[in-house]
């Protein structure tokens, strides 16, 4: 079977889901799926972001939430996404872990300031997987967990989870050629994971700005067709 907008429809057969919410919150839906011996009727609850409307990135979130990677941004209700708040490296850490399925934490505790942060448990899986190495180098015993994350360090995450090598040649964009993380921008762009941060020239990457959640929304979109490839 296949879930889209938390409705089961069986294999095999088809069906068309029209809803337009006014509000967020939780909806009911009931699918009435007909065969051969009869008609079956099946409920199943499912979120709706009340605050994306107005986003640019409005498809990219309705993928990231039908994918189950986001939750929403405000617990326990989870009803907004918060499209233009900056990702903090807690939550990309969640993201990631989602995205791509990890679960092996390596024992836990790889860094001594998450102790107290709900995303332990998603950072020490990134940790084991090699997808980060800390945020204070050279001693990396650190992961800054509530610090936002910067465009130039979301491309060196978004390259090591996708293993990603190619370059294109390099120097994809202008601006980061003093940025310690050019070599990933320019694996992430050759990769088409990433267009840049001036539309419609698409020029510049802006390495030091921070990700947003609705940008990280469309970066994971992007790449979830290198992850499944």
């Amino acid at each position: 079977s296949i879930k889209r907008f938390g409705a089961e429809v069986a294999s095999g057969t088809s069906a068309s889901i029209d809803f337009t919410p006014t509000l967020g919150g939780v909806h009911t839906l009931t699918v009435t799926a007909t065969d051969d011996v009869g008609s079956d009727v099946a409920t199943t609850d499912f979120t709706v972001l009340g605050d994306i409307g107005g986003s640019g990135f409005v498809n990219n979130i309705l993928w990231l939430a039908e994918a189950g990677i986001t939750k929403g941004c405000n617990p326990p209700t989870n009803d907004e996404f918060c499209p233009d708040d900056p990702v903090t490296r807690g939550q990309m850490a969640a993201f990631l872990v989602r995205f791509l399925g990890l679960t092996d934490d390596g024992g836990g505790n790889s860094f001594i300031d998450d102790d107290a942060s709900m995303f332990e448990a998603d950072i020490a899986k990134l940790a084991a997987a090699g997808i980060t190495k800390g945020c204070n180098p050279p001693t990396n015993d650190r992961f800054c967990p509530d610090d936002p994350v910067t465009r130039g360090q979301m491309a060196a995450f978004l390259v090591r989870a996708l293993v990603l090598t190619d370059d294109g040649g390099g120097n994809s964009f202008i601006d980061d050629d003093g940025s310690m993380f050019e070599a990933d921008i320019a694996k992430l762009a050759a990769a088409g994971v990433t267009k840049g941060c001036n539309p419609p020239t698409n020029d510049r990457f802006c390495p030091d700005d921070s990700v947003t959640r609705g940008q990280m929304a469309a970066f994971l979109n992007r790449a979830s067709d290198i992850a499944t490839s």
